[in-house]
């Protein structure tokens, strides 16, 4: 992730076939123990509905506890939900993904940030709040002037429109924003340190295990496809590793990527070995047995679109 300096009132959208700056790593995951713990991954079931520009996961775990009674937090680790986005906490992060325990589905208010994060969580949430108000007041100052605003962003002004009051009432609203909290550089970083680089969990939720209790959890979510630099390729990735943390081995872990639109001529790259795949149902699927997974393990397919490929090769004269 960049550690550069970001100020929202500056910073630039680039559509999704911008090819001039990388897009943010897009990678699948699991979840992992926020503490030493003797709750064993029994089972992981992953389904992924793959299709050329996105990717739909259910993430299936079952959870039994070989010691005594415990309450932890289950961490779920960063995840990019944008290709081009502001490093941090995003205000609908939340809605970007659906954690299902024992068929009872977790409230917002349920997953929350750690506690080692929860002050940078809410420097970002300050920031998210005050952008509001300012689009508030905005709003209010327009209709006060007969202002409309377009859906391409423009004004249209009434013949009854004070341009020059309404421009000093929208300077006044903008000399108070800019003593307010910006999303600056010092905290992406502090974003990055602790949560990017993995020290603490993006968000946790609290499970209480009894003495030999099962539970089963659920994680869903939707992904943009992986896009390399300059659209050469696409691809999807699942870090399977996350797993590791949990008590002794994975009893069985099942990845099934099922291919919507994918022809498999434009399968590039497919890891690691042991995969079959069905070429009927365009399905690719691995299954591990009492496996501890490392990097090696992390499942990664990439493929193409001809003509992202095609523009991609004139314009690097490949």
């Amino acid at each position: 992730m960049k550690k550069i300096k970001i100020i929202l009132i500056s910073i630039i959208l680039f559509s999704f076939t911008n090819v001039d700056i990388a897009p943010n790593p897009i990678a699948a995951k699991g979840i992992y123990p926020y503490k030493e713990c003797k709750i064993r991954m029994e089972s992981e079931t992953v389904m992924v509905d793959l299709s050329v520009d996105q990717s739909i996961v259910k993430c299936t775990f079952e959870m039994k506890n070989y010691g005594s009674e415990t309450i932890l937090d289950v961490g779920f680790p960063v995840m990019e939900f944008q290709y081009w986005a502001i490093n941090g906490y995003q205000e609908n992060d939340k809605s970007n993904f659906k954690i299902c325990v024992d068929g009872k589905d977790l409230s917002e208010n349920e997953i929350k940030a750690p506690i080692e994060a929860d002050s940078l969580y809410k420097e970002y949430m300050k920031v998210y709040a005050i952008e509001k108000e300012l689009s508030r007041k905005t709003d209010s100052v327009y209709n006060i002037y007969g202002v409309t605003k377009k859906k391409n962003g423009t004004l249209k002004f009434s013949k009854k429109t004070n341009a020059t009051k309404m421009q000093e009432a929208i300077s006044e609203l903008y000399k108070w924003r800019n003593k307010q909290p910006y999303v600056s550089g010092d905290l992406v970083l502090a974003f990055d340190e602790q949560i990017g680089q993995g020290k603490y969990p993006w968000y946790v939720w609290n499970l209480k295990f009894k003495e030999n209790e099962h539970k089963t959890i659920t994680v869903s979510y939707k992904l943009p496809a992986g896009l390399s630099y300059g659209a050469e390729y696409r691809y999807f990735k699942y870090i399977l590793n996350t797993g590791a943390g949990w008590y002794g081995d994975i009893g069985q872990a099942d990845i099934i990527l099922k291919l919507d639109k994918i022809d498999l001529g434009k399968v590039e790259k497919i890891s690691p070995s042991g995969y079959s795949i069905d070429k009927k149902k365009n399905i690719i699927k691995w299954n591990f047995k009492n496996i501890e997974p490392t990097l090696n393990d992390d499942i990664y397919l990439q493929y193409f679109v001809r003509k992202e490929r095609e523009a991609f090769n004139k314009r690097f004269k490949k």
